[in-house]
Order: structure tokens, then sequence, then C-alpha cells
């Protein structure tokens, strides 16, 4: 078994770090003015985390580090140092996101001294993570909400009165509905509880009211790199080529309003006004 790598940067090292050697995410981040930058204020550059550092992504392609056969080229490189999404990065497919990887890696080991040796350089591209705020990571042209877990589905449909909870198709196809792809924010953004109609317990009319019943699904998404033509089909052996990365999810839900209006044809306002992305 080989061994497993560890980094310079003495923080991903401590125990319980989420961000160690093996797990370097990819994100958007504003981060200060930087050396790295001719801007004299503090602007959104594509990064990764280590430890409690982040390091700026768009800065180490302007340091001349970033040395792959794909990254070193001028059109590649744009996708990190000008751009504030991941979209056009994500959009260069599984092999740049695999060579950046293994190129991080490299330069965060203690093996080597590219970076480790070189305090000047480590100034640019690294920021201290309490001194920069996590934007969206890429612009979100569709989203889905799948229902995958029956735990959920079950006490969902328990809550909504049906007897078996479980529908007959959710068995063999996963179940899932387009959301608003608009209302998807960043982790931290102040969610506003929405309105709409209520049918009040022994009631036959519905009124119009701010949600009583405010819930969120913790859940796993993922970002989609490349994509396919219309028309065309991905096959669950391509599948993960098209997969930039995870995220946790907070899919926001106004029960109340939910329970009147998702007949016959799913949730509207009590699952579109806010869905939160880690």
């Amino acid at each position: 078994m080989a061994a497993v790598q560890s980094s310079f940067v003495e923080s991903a090292g401590l125990p319980n770090q989420d961000f160690s050697l093996q797990n370097l995410p990819l994100g958007v981040a504003v981060v200060p003015a930087s050396k790295a930058s001719s801007s004299t204020t503090a602007v959104p550059r594509i990064c990764t985390r280590i430890g409690d550092s982040v390091v700026d992504l768009a800065a180490l392609s302007e340091c001349g580090l970033l040395t792959g056969p794909i990254l070193s080229k001028k059109e590649a490189s744009t996708t990190l140092t000008g751009e504030d999404t991941l979209n056009a990065f994500a959009n260069l497919g599984p092999s740049a996101r695999k060579e950046l990887r293994s190129t991080l890696q490299r330069l965060l080991s203690k093996e080597e001294g590219c970076l480790r040796d070189d305090v000047k350089v480590r100034g640019r591209v690294f920021h201290d993570a309490k001194d920069v705020s996590m934007q969206m990571p890429m612009a979100v042209g569709d989203y889905t909400d799948f229902y995958a877990s029956k735990e959920h589905a079950s006490n969902v449909g328990t809550m909504f009165g049906r007897d078996p909870p479980l529908l007959g198709n959710w068995g063999n196809l996963p179940v899932g509905y387009h959301g608003r792809a608009s209302s998807v924010v960043v982790s931290g953004t102040p969610i506003t509880r929405p309105r709409g109609l209520v049918l009040p317990k022994g009631s036959d009319s519905p009124v119009y009211s701010q949600c009583k019943v405010l819930d969120y699904e913790l859940e796993m998404g993922f970002f989609l790199g490349t994509g396919n033509d219309l028309g065309t089909t991905i096959t669950c052996d391509d599948a993960r080529k098209h997969i930039l990365g995870l995220v946790l999810v907070n899919d926001w839900s106004a029960r109340d309003i939910q329970k009147y209006e998702y007949i016959p044809l799913g949730p509207f306002t009590a699952k579109n006004f806010a869905t939160s992305v880690s």
C-alpha cells in the first residue's frame, strides 16, 4: 500500500482536519487585495483549501506553477485566472481536473520545496481561511432535486397522509423534479420564509399566509462539468466523468404550503424559494 502523502501546511495534519492533502476542494472566494493581482480591492478568485489556508489557484497559475500539459496553455489557464466561477474550468473536462489535483498535491506536499521554501510566492497565494468570503462556485443554469432517500421519502409520505407512504414508482426510477436555479445560494445567505396558500386544519378553504412550518433537508448535491448535447445520453459508466464535485445542500421546504399545493404536479412555492449549498 502506498504511503499517504502529508503536506508542509501544518494545520492540514491536525486531528479531525477536513481539508488534508487528500481532500482539496475547488471553490470561489473573495480574497483580500493580493500581490498576485493588480486590483487594490478584494476580488473573487478560484481557490482550493488545505488546512486552515485558502490557496489562490489563479495566483498559482500567474506564478507559472501550474506546469502540466493542459493548464500550462494560455486558453486553459485563463479558466482559472480570468473567471469568477468554475464553469469555464469545468468545461475543460476530467483530464484537466485530474491534472490540477495531482499538481496541487505535489506542490503542497512536504517533499516539494517550490512553495514550501518560497516565502514570497506563499505570500501571494496563501490566505487565512477566516479572511475570505466564500461565493457560489458556479453559475447555476439548471437544478434538479432528486427524492433519493427511502427513509426521507417514507417520512414525507407519512407526513402527507399517504398509506403506503411510498408510491409504486419510487423503487424503479430516480424520482426528481426541476428546481429554481436562481434561488440556489451559498451557505450563510439569509433565508426569507415564503408566503403561499395554506389549508388550516378542519377547513375546506385555503388562506394566504406566511409559512409557519419551515423545514430543511440535509442532502448531498453535485455540480456537473461537461454535459451532453440535447437528445444524447450519458451512460452510468461515464457519469463520473461529468461530475465536477460534491457539496452539502440544505433543501429548504415550506411544509404547510407544500401540503396544499403539491397535488397533482408536485411542489412549487414550497420548494423553490431557497436552496443553500456549501
